[in-house]
């Protein structure tokens, strides 16, 4: 998922040359140099010392992926092979570069999803940039391909499950953008071809303010050339045999889970929820769906409504009484809690909450609900977006200050007390004594796909739920909001 503020698109698919500053084709590794940089092979200063050397396995994977497939690939054009050589420099300095903390410039997803007949093409109104693009947003930890990736962000903004993706990229991009950790950076877009079922209907997400097909040879105004040159890529590529399973991740049904919540589809969700076991570590998601499904009047939820109330009560982790307690005052069974409505992504919350210390603290804008990180401030003042007397409008913005990682550390000791295999479980609590404990665990578990699975569900409920928790306290509760993976 995304929550950018995109710059104008000064970078034309034709004039490689101007991808970024001083860059020629000629000399493909000084595409990815970042302005404020003098040397390529030192922009990992640029990122404040917050990226550790070592990447983590899950990004490691995704990373080798995506040169495998950039290598494989035959560009249409000398303007795109220009750009994929700038693509394949990046990945070769940066072994970060398909995480959004890459501020130089990272690796994004995207999907251009067109109609069963091929006459239209599906696109959304992005509400923070305030035109339509392609579906596609950043590169998460789980994702193991980068067309895994394109498609998982498909089905998560479009809420079509039955979506079909050609594995091969159509299309890159590289444009200029500010991305939620507030600096100005480049997205470095690969672009799939990604085929609707002929009875699709898309489901606007919280992602989205509209969401429509449009004819290819009549999309809207203000679509700029970019999204235009990928349009005409996915039409032009010839066919290939079309793979519906690429790998995106271990457990589909909380992939379903997750479009029905985006999409506050309360109807699927109730039958996803009635038709199968529940998933593990999912219950702050299936509460927030059930909030939406009440409001919605649809037959079942209440039912299910009060099940999820007393598995949360059983579960007892921080954040889990609140969500209770609003699911009780949604059905009648106790009291509304008094606090304020906020339109807040727990997941950015969390990530200020918890994340690195060097980004120092946050705040949540109450107008909109968006999460700002110290970055993205810092960045505001220095840019003349924002002055001070707007940093101190106290009607305006919640500040949020940065816990550091010790809940984070707690949450692999109690996920290691879970995993059932004794061998396994020693050696992640070894990997977890002294320094570089959080790198070390991912890497032991990346060795048992299932339980690296497993430990992202569990890890992404537990910061859920207290970026909750720490919302009631303020007075506060979240609605709407996206579940990522």
């Amino acid at each position: 998922m995304t929550n950018d503020r995109m710059a104008p698109h000064d970078a034309t698919v034709d004039n490689p040359h101007e991808i970024a500053h001083d860059a020629t084709v000629e000399n493909p590794h000084e595409i990815a140099h970042d302005a404020t940089v003098e040397n390529p092979h030192e922009i990992a200063h640029d990122a404040a010392a917050a990226v550790d050397a070592a990447v983590d396995a899950a990004h490691a994977a995704l990373h080798a992926d995506v040169r495998a497939v950039l290598g494989r690939w035959r560009p249409s054009s000398d303007s795109q092979a220009a750009i994929r050589e700038a693509f394949l420099t990046l990945l070769e300095i940066r072994p970060d570069a398909t995480a959004r903390s890459c501020v130089p410039g990272h690796l994004t997803a995207s999907s251009v999803v067109l109609s069963a007949d091929r006459r239209s093409v599906l696109l959304t109104l992005h509400p923070r940039v305030g035109r339509w693009v392609q579906l596609g947003g950043h590169c998460e930890p789980e994702d193991l391909t980068i067309a895994g990736a394109a498609l998982r962000e498909a089905r998560e903004e479009s809420g079509i499950a039955d979506l079909r993706i050609d594995p091969a990229p159509v299309h890159l991009d590289i444009h200029p953008i500010t991305c939620s950790l507030g600096r100005a950076t480049r997205h470095f877009d690969v672009r799939f071809r990604v085929t609707a079922p002929p009875d699709a209907v898309p489901a606007i997400s919280a992602e989205s303010v509209d969401l429509r097909f449009f004819p290819v040879d009549e999309l809207p105004d203000g679509v700029d050339d970019g999204v235009r040159a990928a349009v005409a890529a996915a039409l032009s590529t010839q066919d290939r045999p079309i793979e519906q399973n690429v790998l995106v991740r271990t457990d589909e049904a909380l992939t379903n889970l997750r479009i029905a919540v985006n999409t506050r589809n309360g109807e699927a969700l109730v039958a996803l929820l009635e038709s199968a076991p529940w998933p593990d570590n999912a219950l702050q998601m299936i509460g927030d769906g059930l909030i939406a499904a009440l409001d919605q009047h649809v037959e079942g939820a209440a039912s299910l409504a009060r099940g999820c109330v007393d598995l949360l009560r059983e579960r007892g982790w921080t954040g889990d009484d609140e969500l209770a307690d609003q699911l009780d005052g949604q059905t009648g069974a106790g009291a509304t809690p008094l606090l304020r409505a906020l339109p807040v992504d727990l997941e950015e919350l969390a990530i200020v909450l918890e994340g690195d210390p060097m980004d120092g603290d946050g705040r949540v804008d109450l107008r909109d609900g968006h999460v700002w990180s110290r970055p993205e401030i810092e960045y505001a003042r220095e840019s003349g977006e924002e002055d001070e007397d707007e940093s101190d409008d106290t009607d305006r913005w919640l500040w949020v200050r940065n816990l550091g990682s010790r809940s984070g550390y707690r949450d692999m000791e109690e996920f290691i007390d879970t995993v059932g295999d004794p061998g396994r479980a020693d050696r992640l609590a070894i990997a977890i004594e002294g320094r570089g404990a959080f790198r070390r665990f991912k890497d032991v578990l990346a060795r048992w796909p299932g339980e690296l699975d497993r430990y992202f569900a569990f890890s992404n409920e537990r910061h859920r739920g207290r970026a909750r928790a720490w919302l009631a306290e303020e007075g506060y509760r979240a609605s709407g909001g996206t579940y990522g993976p």
